[in-house]
């Protein structure tokens, strides 16, 4: 009778832990201490799974409901057990590393005693798992799909121009392949040799050869060396395979190597050289086209006909369109420039026919004025006639009229109708009583036209006259001003006019009276601040109190919801390693509006603190708000 003896490695999160020996039908695995294979680790449960032993197979059995038994990284419920799997049951690894059937002679206590060794049996005794039968299984080929259309030799080759593949194959594996030019060579071995090392390295053992000139390039072309110890075919262009050693009967001694044939390469021909395991298979085929590099590889030539005369056909368009379009303005610029200066003329003399009537009028009415003073004079007994006013020149002497001076009664016209005065008069203020000095007509007196511009009274004029020096009436003689006290001052002042026999006045003060009242804007009260970690309070303070204006715009904007607003706002929020604030939150405040709490804890985001010692800092910060 065979006796089962299994042999565990055990694994703690990658760790050995140890090596158990087992020799039983059943054993059970988990963390009670009564299993068969204890473990102690919190995510394996009691008893978790079980493991049957049978000369025929060896099964494991999960014995929980939440799948936590996996097999070589496979969750399993029930599978076969086989030297070298890995059972993974929560942090533990069990590796089965031998499984031995003993012969049942030995009894068991003598075994755990070691009385006597237990007598294993020959390699071929030993379990190992049945294989399935061949015909079951399955045969996998790889092959490319195509995803497109294929594409013409023609485009990616050059037919006229002959090029060599060499590709080395270990068994079905590829491991190099080779494009040959004009005039290249190929080379494989394992001796650099005296021109140039080998194209690809490969044991002497294996090739026979330190050095083996496999493919030869010329001018004429390429030629195929095959030594004598080779075995394979060669493949005609048009199709008909014949044995290698019937090619070398026909072909050319060779001088690169000593008792190797050479047979040229034609377009189409393919040939195979096996060397053992190692395969060298040599195929003669069109050569590939360049790939450009550059701004123009990518042009297409044969398109570049059909451009240049899209190009000929937008020029010729637009040659017709410059000389067969009209232009669009004047063709003669001389007659341009004299349409607008005649245009121009006409604009100016009809500006100046509407300006004449005006002017006519205005001298008609001055000449008028000037003939109805003499009567109405002369009619009162007083003679107005021309008096020579004296000037007083730099020393205080009178002087006479100065040559080219303007007469008195061409000064009274002018006083009438030039500048404000003119103005004036030509306004539709009426006073009948004591009517204005631009006001009055032919029937007053010339003294009230020379000395009323300030009264309404003859003589009670402070200042100048028609005359700006002199004496008498209208010539800065006797007047009388009235004078104004200080207006919107507090108390009397002094009226009066300088050098003059004003009265004086007094005034009232109606001004603001200076209160007591000063603006205020809304108050920011820092508490007391509870800091957790390596920044001392201080620093933090003096921070966030540079920082008040962003609060305070939070909170003038709640007070035009709610002017009467007051409370405390607690922020507690973390500072990181680089000084930034994170993880803001409310610590503990007390003011109805939500949006202020909000507002003031994104605004701690904003806020940049020097980076702290040791960690993170953590902070409570709260603040007062009151309206005033």
């Amino acid at each position: 009778m065979l006796k089962p003896r299994i042999t565990f490695v055990l694994y703690a999160r990658g760790q050995f832990l140890r090596r158990q020996t087992l020799a039983r039908g059943v054993i059970r695995i988990g963390r009670h201490p009564g299993s068969h294979l204890a473990l102690d680790d919190d995510r394996v449960a009691p008893r978790h799974a079980l493991i049957e032993v049978d000369p025929d197979r060896v099964t494991l059995v999960d014995l929980t409901s939440h799948g936590g038994l996996r097999l070589n990284a496979q969750p399993v419920d029930e599978a076969t057990l086989s030297v070298g799997d890995r059972i993974e049951l929560g942090g533990t690894q069990i590796l089965v590393e031998e499984i031995v059937f003993e012969q049942g002679g030995v009894s068991g206590s003598a075994q755990r005693a070691g009385e006597r060794p237990a007598v294993a049996l020959p390699a071929a005794a030993r379990w190992v798992p049945p294989a399935p039968p061949a015909e079951q299984l399955p045969a996998f080929t790889y092959t490319l799909l195509a995803s497109g259309p294929k594409l013409r030799s023609e485009e990616v080759e050059l037919s006229h121009v002959l090029a060599v593949e060499v590709s080395i194959l270990w068994g079905e594996n590829v491991l190099s392949v080779a494009h040959l030019e004009a005039r290249q060579s190929y080379f494989v071995g394992d001796d650099a040799g005296a021109d140039t090392a080998c194209d690809f390295l490969i044991p002497r053992e294996k090739l026979g050869v330190a050095r083996l000139p496999l493919v030869l390039g010329d001018a004429s072309g390429f030629r195929l060396v095959l030594p004598a110890h080779a075995q394979g075919h060669v493949l005609a262009a048009d199709g008909v395979q014949y044995p290698l050693a019937a090619v070398r009967a026909v072909a050319k001694d060779s001088d690169a190597l000593a008792g190797a044939r050479e047979l040229p390469l034609t377009l189409g021909t393919r040939a195979e050289l096996r060397f053992g395991d190692i395969v060298l298979r040599v195929a003669a085929v069109p050569a590939g086209k360049r790939i450009g590099h550059g701004l123009l590889s990518s042009l297409d030539t044969d398109a570049l006909p059909y451009l240049a005369l899209s190009a000929l056909s937008v020029g010729g368009l637009l040659s017709s369109m410059a000389f067969l379009v009209p232009p669009l303005g004047l063709g003669d610029s001389a007659d341009s420039e004299e349409d607008r200066l005649y245009l121009l003329q006409q604009y100016l003399a009809a500006a100046a026919e509407r300006e004449m009537p005006a002017a006519q009028a205005t001298a008609g009415s001055a000449a008028q004025g000037s003939a109805a003073d003499q009567p109405a004079a002369a009619g009162a007994g007083a003679s107005v006639a021309p008096v020579e006013v004296p000037r007083r020149g730099p020393a205080g002497g009178s002087t006479q009229q100065a040559p080219g001076a303007l007469s008195p009664a061409e000064e009274l016209a002018l006083t009438e109708n030039f500048g404000m005065l003119g103005l004036l008069a030509s306004s539709s203020v009426e006073n009948g009583d004591n009517p204005l000095p631009w006001q009055m007509n032919a029937a007053a007196p010339a003294a009230a036209a020379q000395s009323g511009l300030w009264s309404n009274a003859l003589g009670d004029v402070f200042g100048s006259g028609v005359a700006l020096s002199g004496a008498g009436n209208g010539s800065g003689g006797p007047g009388v001003g009235v004078g104004v006290g200080g207006i919107g001052t507090r108390g009397f002042g002094p009226g009066g006019t300088p050098g003059g026999l004003g009265k004086d006045g007094w005034g009232t003060q109606h001004g603001q009276v200076p209160g007591s009242h000063r603006t205020s804007g809304p108050n920011l009260r820092s508490s007391e601040l509870t800091v957790s970690g390596r920044l001392p309070p201080e620093l933090i303070r003096r921070v966030v109190r540079q920082n008040h204006a962003r609060f305070r715009g939070c909170y003038e904007a709640a007070l035009m919801t709610n002017p009467n607003l007051t409370g405390r706002v607690g922020v507690r929020f973390v500072i990181g390693r680089d000084g930034s604030v994170m993880n803001v939150a409310d610590g503990g405040s007390d003011v109805p509006d939500p949006k202020l709490v909000h507002c003031v804890q994104r605004a701690f985001y904003e806020i940049g603190f020097p980076k702290p010692e040791g960690g993170t800092v953590n902070v409570t910060y709260p603040i007062s708000f009151s309206p005033e």
